[in-house]
This record gives C-alpha cells, structure tokens and sequence, in this order.
C-alpha cells in the first residue's frame, strides 16, 4: 500500500468520525431544544418532557425550589426511571396538560402529586411509597388502582372528573394515615365494603366526599365502621333511597342535597354529634321521620 493511498484512507476515516462526531452533536442540540425549563421565584417548569433522557434537566433545578410542574408531557409511561431521578427536594409535582400520558409510576418518596387534564388509565404505586398526597383530575381511570394501598402514609387522595364507576372501600384497606378521600365528578354507581377484615383506615377516615356522582341508593351502615368520620358529603347524585341505620358519634355534618329523596327514615338513627344536615333540593313532601331525635344539630337546610 503506498503513502498516498493510507493517507486519502486516514483522511477518509477522519472525515467519517468527525461526521459522526457532528452528528452527534447536532441531535443532541435538536434533543435539548425539545424540552424546555422555566423557574420562577417558587417553582420550575419543565415543557415538552419526551423521554427518559430529558431527565438531565432536573439537575438545572434550583435547590430552593421544592415546586416542579411539567406541562405537555410527551411520554406515555411516566416510569420509575424518571420518577426516580428527581432531587430530593423536589417535594410537589403537578403533571398537567399532557394527552399522550396514560401510566404513571408512583416512586417511593415524600411527595405531593398533582396529576391533571392527561389520559391517565393506570397508575402503579410502589411498595412502601412515602406519597403524601395524590390528586389525579380529568383522566381515564375507571377504578381506584388496588395499588394505592402500597401508600400506606398517604393523608389525602383526590380522585375526580375520570371515569372510575364504583367505590369499594376494601380498596383503602390498607391506607392507615389517609384523612380526607375526594371523589367527585366521577361515574360512581355503587359504594360497597367487602372487607373481611378490621381496616387501617377503620381509624384514621375523617372526611369522605362523593359529590356529583351516579349514586342511587346508599346503604348508610357502610359508614358506620369509620369511628372518626366526621363529614360526609353525598350531595348532587342520584340517590333515591337511603337503607339501614346511621349509628356514630363522630359525624358532624352530612350533606344530602340535589338528590331525588321523596322521604328518609331516620328514627334508629344515632347521631349525637351532628351539627349539619342538608336536604335541599329533593322531591320531599314531608319532613323526614324522628328527625326531631337529632337533638344537637344547630342547623338543618332545605326543609
């Protein structure tokens, strides 16, 4: 082989890799360019988020900054491989305005999410995860994911405008610190308790709303059990008739208005510590019975 020719081969072999090498360079500016951050005085946003390696962006978050929104996510599977790189100071996320996304993984840290206005139709909660608060609006869901018990820490879900279409509370058994449980606006048709067991959230329940549902009878028993609920909201559904006796020392305020009662019995009842009862908007004719036993309430409207 002659000089000239390995050095047109040499020559040949350098053009080709600082093509690669331009190239290269090239796609990752184009890469970079997709995905876009804002921060501001009290959060970060993250515009565009396409894939798993768009995560390098986290490390661009300021360290005062405990707020990240990421707007217009491109994935479909939003996995522990990104849930997992975000800084531990990162305390609050809000997923939002993002159609492609149908799966989130929920990671094992102390954490507020906040997922609105996706396609989400599956989450997956890891085991032992520290989410403290779980809000997913306007979104596919059809049932509360069974994994929402692996959050054992969990104080308050959020869950409305999806299209989940029942309530089993068997399905929070687990859930030991959840406070206030939130589903309106849904497709709700039945509330039921098939547990076998003494739950968790037997003890720690305090609030439970199931406003503008699909509810149309309710058996009231079912709530019993819950000894320190203190509100419940079955206000704007369906519900035609409510069955069985209200027995709790706890409840303060249940809200029954914009449903289609024409009566309610409420003479086994025993409810000392009610202060509110809604009742407006229903097709009553008659005050509903022993109403005059619930001697402590202060306020009865909408009769």
């Amino acid at each position: 082989m002659g000089l000239n020719t390995l050095t047109h081969q040499v020559a040949i072999v350098t053009h080709y890799s600082s093509s690669i090498r331009l190239l290269f360079v090239l796609s990752t500016i184009v890469h970079i360019a997709t995905v876009r951050t804002k921060c501001f005085e009290q959060k970060c946003m993250i515009l565009d988020f396409k894939s798993q390696v768009d995560a390098f962006v986290f490390q661009y978050i300021p360290k005062h900054l405990i707020f990240l929104s990421m707007d217009n996510m491109l994935l479909e599977h939003l996995d522990q491989t990104v849930m997992q790189t975000l800084p531990s100071f990162v305390t609050h996320v809000d997923v939002r305005n993002s159609p492609a996304l149908k799966w989130i993984d929920v990671p094992n840290a102390t954490l507020n999410l906040t997922v609105l206005y996706t396609s989400v139709q599956r989450i997956d909660v890891v085991a032992n995860s520290s989410v403290d608060y779980l809000m997913v609006t306007k979104c596919n869901l059809e049932k509360i994911p069974r994994t929402i018990q692996n959050a054992q820490r969990m104080r308050m879900l959020e869950m409305g405008s999806c299209k989940i279409d029942g309530l089993d509370m068997a399905s929070l058994c687990a859930n030991r610190e959840l406070t206030t449980v939130i589903l309106t606006n849904n497709k709700i048709r039945y509330v039921v308790n098939t547990a076998t067991q003494h739950c968790p959230i037997y003890d720690s329940l305090a609030a439970l709303s199931l406003q503008a549902n699909m509810l149309k009878t309710v058996n009231i028993e079912l709530f019993n059990v819950f000894v320190q609920l203190n509100s419940l909201f079955l206000h704007r559904n369906r519900i035609k008739s409510i069955a069985g006796r209200l027995v709790h020392d706890a409840l303060l305020q249940l809200r029954l208005e914009n449903n289609k009662l024409t009566g309610l019995d409420m003479c086994h009842w025993h409810v000392p510590a009610i202060v509110l009862v809604t009742f407006m908007d229903n097709p009553m004719k008659t005050v509903p019975e022993c109403l005059n036993n619930l001697q402590n309430f202060s306020t009865i409207a909408g009769l």
